[in-house]
């Protein structure tokens, strides 16, 4: 099974759960999208909207792969839990958040082989992401360090915002 998941934002991704929908449609795999405020429904992929931590957890322990926004909280409990990790992450340009700070997130991350980055989703684009995602985990063995690593690199990134309101797009 593959999990997708736009998070708890307040903001649609539509880009991503319309995307992850082609997706469900090409791939020989059930794909379950947490479409959280989007107003479309997917017709080829399981969907609901929100659900608690709990809940949540369970669906990614359940998946084979992971397709997330750039959120540091999905990461952190997707890369605990010690599966693949494809990462579309939100872009102010399209409304998506208020800042492109998930753009920098996933590159890091990227930079490290710890995740695959997908800046434009189409059903295909996913695909690719999911097989080589699946690759280099199978490669790396992923976790362990990187939490240290995520953990390091968010600290960062509050000091400065702490600094400079500018970082946060205010």
């Amino acid at each position: 099974m593959i999990m997708v998941t736009v998070g708890m934002h307040t903001q649609p991704f539509h880009r991503l759960v319309q995307a992850a929908d082609g997706l469900g449609a090409i791939m020989d795999e059930v794909v379950v999208i947490q479409r959280g405020v989007s107003g479309y429904t997917p017709t080829s992929s399981r969907s609901f909207d929100f659900t608690d931590g709990a809940g949540m957890a369970a669906w990614i322990a359940r998946a084979r792969v992971v397709v997330a926004h750039g959120g540091a909280g999905t990461i952190l409990e997707t890369l605990q839990a010690g599966k693949p990790l494809v990462l579309v992450p939100r872009l102010k340009r399209y409304g998506e958040c208020l800042d492109d700070h998930q753009v920098e997130l996933v590159a890091a991350l990227v930079e490290q082989d710890r995740a695959v980055a997908v800046m434009d989703p189409s059903a295909e684009s996913l695909r690719a992401g999911v097989e080589q995602a699946s690759q280099l985990a199978s490669a790396s063995g992923q976790t362990g360090s990187l939490q240290l690593a995520l953990r390091a690199w968010l600290e960062e990134w509050a000091q400065a915002s702490k600094r400079s309101p500018d970082v946060l797009g205010r």
